[in-house]
């Protein structure tokens, strides 16, 4: 099928400037976070409280000293003692350090798949790692990064997470901590309430011997949002902070933060058992204090900036922001235009009103699998269609799928009402819509139309013909 030639569609500009800059001063940046606050006059916020700042009472449960020597060498300090960009995706656990020490990691996932392949999500530079909060974990042991919480070592610890409970479970979960009783350290935890309706983060500072920690600034995050954010953790002299999104939000001064902050302890990404759910992407430790305008420019990576749809998001919300920059709209439509000038086959006419921008079927988690659609439209849409998707299953693969009436059945079909609905889809503007189902994990060919149910007449389909969209299986 051709597409209609008066339409005139938007590009994008693949970001990978931006991701070379953001790798450059990932390489030399760092942060950290962690739970409960203990009241005191030393402790100052910097912004506004995102989240109510009463102290929690209870703190997370300590971890039993594990026996490690914190490694001695650092070499160049200006460059991270680890780097773990997230993008491994491979039939394997490793998860690449790309410093200069190359201390690969392991991920771990005790009843599921531990393959990384499995747990590749979209990040924010490029790919990220899920985590279920349940069992999949990394471990980084001390021996590798001991040395940045050395005392009198100055550094920073940075990386990106969206936390996917929705809403959080009551009590704390881990997201990323180095922090015994005994020994002191950082982290950043979660933690919800009983009835659901509170969702925030915590970056914590302990020093040694103290379960309670010395700086702790929690965050409220949105409910029912899952959203990247950037965390850090610094240490400059006696001087601890911590940074939300690129913005510093507290710091404390005290000879007692000088001390060794976990030196001894493996550095804990989602621990099992008491893990967070969620992604993380590019992780760095570094041994010294990055400038405040560093961890800024690091925050201002945008998630996704590579993906057409992430593209097509950032600019409708641009353009529903009455005090956004008319320089980052046009930059970001040139990014746009740019990235689907280069798609293959795209856009594609759905009908005379509608075409199809991009198509995206990946695995989400377990057998549940994600499409992601962009659409625009020519003309309004009077009513509010549903968008359908059918699969058809390869007569090879058809045993594996779960049996209707007492027989498999080669024709698969996902249907959905889109937020936001057809009828408020603004002409030239370009929709991106995502939709999650169950699926069995065979290679389907899929096809897709919008449906309207007409009361006097039933199903009304908007094309004669679904638009077939070739072969699709989970990456």
């Amino acid at each position: 099928m051709t597409t209609s030639s008066n339409w005139k569609p938007l590009g994008i500009v693949t970001c990978s400037a931006l991701a070379l800059c953001a790798g450059a001063l990932l390489s030399s940046c760092e942060k950290k976070s962690e739970e409960t606050p203990r009241p005191s006059a030393a402790v100052t916020p910097i912004a506004p409280a995102t989240a109510e700042p009463a102290a929690e009472k209870a703190a997370p449960v300590a971890e039993k000293p594990v026996a490690q020597e914190p490694a001695t060498a650092i070499g160049d300090p200006t460059l991270p003692i680890l780097h773990l960009a997230m993008d491994d995706k491979n039939a394997d656990t490793a998860v690449v350090d790309r410093s200069d020490y190359a201390h690969h990691q392991v991920f771990l996932d005790e009843t599921g798949t531990a393959h990384t392949t499995a747990h590749s999500v979209p990040g924010v530079v490029e790919n990220a790692l899920s985590f279920d909060g349940v069992d999949d974990a990394i471990t980084i042991p001390a021996t590798d990064v001991g040395a940045a919480f050395a005392a009198g070592q100055d550094f920073t610890v940075s990386f990106w997470w969206r936390s996917e409970h929705l809403p959080f479970p009551d009590g704390y979960q881990t997201i990323v901590s180095n922090f015994t009783g005994k020994d002191g350290g950082f982290g950043l935890y979660q933690r919800g309430n009983s009835d659901g309706t509170d969702r925030r983060v915590y970056l914590n500072f302990y020093v040694p011997g103290n379960p309670a920690p010395i700086l702790s600034h929690p965050i409220r995050l949105a409910e029912n949002v899952v959203d990247w954010h950037h965390y850090a953790f610094q240490r400059e002299d006696a001087t601890l902070r911590v940074y939300f999104d690129g913005a510093l939000q507290a710091e404390y001064t005290d000879p007692t933060a000088n001390e060794a902050l976990g030196a001894g302890q493996a550095v804990k990404i989602s621990p099992a058992g008491r893990g967070s759910k969620g992604s993380m992407d590019e992780l760095n430790i570094l041994p010294s204090a990055l400038p405040a305008s560093a961890i800024g420019e690091l925050a201002q990576t945008t998630p996704g900036l590579d993906d057409l749809f992430s593209l097509a998001e950032k600019l409708g919300a641009l353009k529903a922001d009455a005090a956004s920059d008319s320089t980052e709209i046009a930059r970001v439509e040139a990014a746009l235009k740019a990235k689907m000038d280069a798609q293959e086959g795209y856009p594609m006419a759905l009908s005379d009103e509608v075409e199809l921008l991009g198509f995206k079927y990946a695995l989400f988690g377990g057998n549940q699998y994600e499409w992601t659609m962009a659409f625009r439209t020519s003309a309004p849409l009077e009513k509010d269609f549903h968008i359908y998707v059918h699969g058809v299953v390869d007569k090879s693969h058809v045993s594996k799928i779960p049996e209707r009436n007492g027989k498999p059945s080669q024709l698969q079909k996902w249907g959905f009402k889109p937020t936001p609905p057809t009828s408020s889809w603004t002409p030239g503007e370009i929709i991106v819509v995502r939709f999650q189902a169950q699926a069995a994990d065979v290679p389907y060919e899929m096809s897709i139309n919008l449906m309207y149910n007409d009361p006097d007449s039933g199903w009304m389909e908007l094309s004669p013909d679904f638009l077939r969209l070739g072969w699709q299986a989970s990456l």
